[in-house]
């Protein structure tokens, strides 16, 4: 089996992907995942932890990163807009991004998502980790620097 994720190097694989994943069942949610992994970075299992209070109406956001247990700052201005409408009606205590069985949805969920998505784009190199490599290599990219500035944001 091939495991070799990598990232989505340009705005129209970036646009590519958004739209397929936003065709599937749940688009709207699935596109929200996209945007919110872009642009910061987050492991998937972070990602999938956020609560609608946690996001809804902020600016940034304090975590604590399950794997490293590190706290690290989420600056989501610029989805600001988009996550205050993804949340508009939920409960504050919800899960940002549900499974259709009610409870929060999972990494096995969002992978499943994605391998429909790769194989409608034909590529076999899109994975949950994606996300993560896009945001790193558009970064550096655009400063040509490792280190990430907690400011910058991307789409």
């Amino acid at each position: 089996m091939h495991y070799n994720v990598e990232p989505l190097r340009t705005t129209q694989e970036i646009d590519d992907f958004l739209w397929v994943v936003s065709q599937a069942r749940y688009g709207e949610r699935n596109r929200m995942i996209v945007l919110v992994g872009i642009n910061t970075g987050l492991r998937m299992s972070d990602i999938l932890r956020l609560t609608v209070g946690q996001v809804r109406g902020r600016d940034r956001v304090m975590i604590m990163e399950q794997k490293t247990g590190k706290k690290r700052w989420l600056f989501l201005k610029n989805l600001k807009t988009e996550l205050g409408r993804f949340t508009r009606y939920r409960a504050t205590s919800e899960p940002l991004f549900c499974s259709d069985r009610g409870g929060a949805l999972t990494v096995n969920g969002v992978y499943r998502v994605f391998q429909t998505a790769s194989e409608y784009l034909e590529r076999d190199d899109i994975g949950t980790h994606t996300l993560r490599k896009t945001f790193g290599y558009h970064y550096y990219q655009q400063t040509h620097c490792s280190y990430v500035n907690k400011w910058h944001i991307f789409f």
